[in-house]
C-alpha cells in the first residue's frame, strides 16, 4: 500500500518516489539492529521498547539517505546549461 501511494503522489519522479522507500526499508531496519545490539538507554513509546541509541541511528541515517541524493540532484540541476529561447 505505501509503495502504491508513493508512486500516486509522485509521478515521473523518482527522487520523490525512492527517498521514502528507502527510509523505510534501510532507517528503520538499521535503527532496529543498533537499538537491539548496542542500545543501553531505553525509552518508553506506546508501541515498543525503544533506545535512544537506535533513534539516534534512525535519525543520521534517514539525514544522509535525504539529504545527499536532494543534494546531488540540486548540483545536477544548477549545473545543466540554461536553454536557448
Amino acid at each position: 500500500v505505501a509503495v502504491a501511494l508513493c508512486w500516486t503522489l509522485a509521478p515521473g519522479d523518482p527522487l520523490r518516489f525512492s527517498l521514502p522507500l528507502l527510509v523505510l526499508a534501510v532507517a528503520d531496519a538499521l535503527a532496529a539492529l543498533v537499538g537491539r545490539n548496542y542500545g543501553r538507554r531505553p525509552y518508553a513509546s506506546a508501541d515498543a521498547s525503544k533506545t535512544w541509541e537506535g533513534s539516534l541511528a534512525f535519525a543520521l541515517v534517514t539525514f544522509l539517505l535525504v539529504e545527499v541524493p536532494l543534494l546531488l540532484s540540486i548540483t545536477r540541476r544548477l549545473s545543466t546549461p540554461l536553454k536557448a529561447s
